[in-house]
């Protein structure tokens, strides 16, 4: 599978300005409602403008998170004192994952075998044809008794910017465009199996791999979308990831296994789908999937703010933000450290003189069906444990 970019978009502050010269203007204090409370899956280049996202890309391969390198080489060691483990992260190839029952990759895979069924079912989805669309040709007929409807509260006239606010989302196909509704079918189909595949991946990762220390206190994966909701002077919105790690503890007034705190990295699953855009790789991530990963993010701030009752009583841990981006068997992490003159900006009511940036850092992206993709996929994950576990241990 080809590997995924990010429709090349601004990784300074003064690409951003050639990306969007007009952002100065265009902050999160002057945008429209009907953009404002748009839910997370409909949030697209607009929003990455108005919320001043910079992505910031790895600058070679197999570049981990900066914030998690420290941690890199004790994961990597861990792996390595544990053969059978090693064995069962290398044992598996590509050709296998085309060639193989499950039956047979279940055996051949130990304590990854289920992952490496589910693994094979996204290796063998179909993938994206490029097609193209008819052109439409819209325009008034030429009837005089022809009414737009303009002015009698039905619709906006054809052509005018209000009728273009209101298109359907990406991630909603026209009913009468057999185009988008069979890429809508197939793309479903793939978030289907990768989020099953993600499953697998991480919770045998967090279960088997990570020697987390407190037995009475790990760091799990939770399969449950959360639904996040985004509450500012300017956005009234809502989210919801496709899964999260967090950590469950025993209750010591119960014995029980229950969740605690926040959720402390979100997942979110996608299709690797077509970009219209002549001039775009067919790998290309959508601006859209990173609007929405980005509204997911800031909106899981909140949450974190509601166990400290303020924003800055967060500590520093408590200030790191991180998402895993799943696009069928590419795996990339995301990480974001909340600053106090950004959170300022998202609360006020009025733009300041400087206007902040959320810089957003990404990982190389990892490819789990090659070995070595494999294997740096479960050392950022491990690293992503021990970077919680200093909390518990501090």
């Amino acid at each position: 599978m080809a590997h995924q970019h990010r429709q090349n978009y601004p990784s300074s502050a003064a690409e951003f300005t050639q990306r969007f010269p007009n952002n100065e203007h265009n902050t999160v204090h002057s945008i429209p409602q009907s953009i404002a409370r748009a839910s997370g899956s409909r949030w697209s280049l607009a929003h990455l403008e108005a919320c001043r996202v910079i992505l910031l890309p790895p600058e070679q391969p197999n570049e981990h998170l900066e914030v998690l390198r420290p941690y890199r080489e004790r994961a990597r060691i861990h792996i390595e004192n544990f053969p059978d483990i090693l064995r069962s992260l290398t044992a598996v190839s590509p050709k296998n994952l085309k060639e193989c029952s499950s039956a047979r990759l279940r055996k051949m895979g130990g304590e990854f075998g289920a992952f490496y069924s589910r693994l094979a079912e996204v290796a063998r989805m179909p993938q994206p044809v490029r097609r193209t669309r008819p052109i439409r040709d819209i325009r008034q007929p030429n009837d005089p008794n022809f009414v737009t409807g303009e002015g009698l509260g039905f619709s906006s006239p054809l052509g005018t910017e209000a009728s273009r606010q209101f298109q359907s989302s990406p991630f909603s196909p026209s009913e009468s465009d057999p185009v988008e509704q069979s890429d809508h079918e197939l793309r479903k189909k793939h978030e289907t199996v990768t989020a099953s595949m993600a499953t697998e991946f991480i919770s045998t990762i967090l279960d088997i791999c990570c020697d987390q220390p407190n037995p009475n206190s790990r760091i799990e994966f939770n399969p449950a979308p959360t639904t996040y909701t985004l509450d500012t002077p300017s956005f009234k919105t809502t989210c919801q990831d496709d899964g999260c790690l967090i950590r469950r503890h025993t209750s010591q007034l119960t014995g029980s296994w229950l969740p605690h705190g926040y959720n402390l990295a979100i997942v979110e699953c996608k299709a690797q789908y077509t970009s219209w855009n002549e001039d775009e790789d067919i790998a290309q991530v959508s601006s859209n999937v990173l609007a929405q990963q980005v509204c997911e993010m800031i909106s899981s701030v909140f949450e974190r703010i509601e166990t400290v009752y303020d924003a800055e009583d967060l500590s520093q841990k408590q200030r790191q933000i991180f998402l895993l981006s799943v696009h069928q068997s590419i795996v990339t992490f995301l990480h974001w450290a909340i600053e106090d003159d950004y959170f300022n900006y998202l609360g006020s009511e009025q733009p300041s003189q400087l206007l902040p940036f959320l810089k957003l850092r990404s990982s190389s992206a990892f490819d789990l069906e090659k070995v070595d993709g494999r294997l740096e996929a479960v050392y950022e994950i491990m690293s992503l444990t021990y970077f919680w576990d200093e909390e518990i241990m501090a």
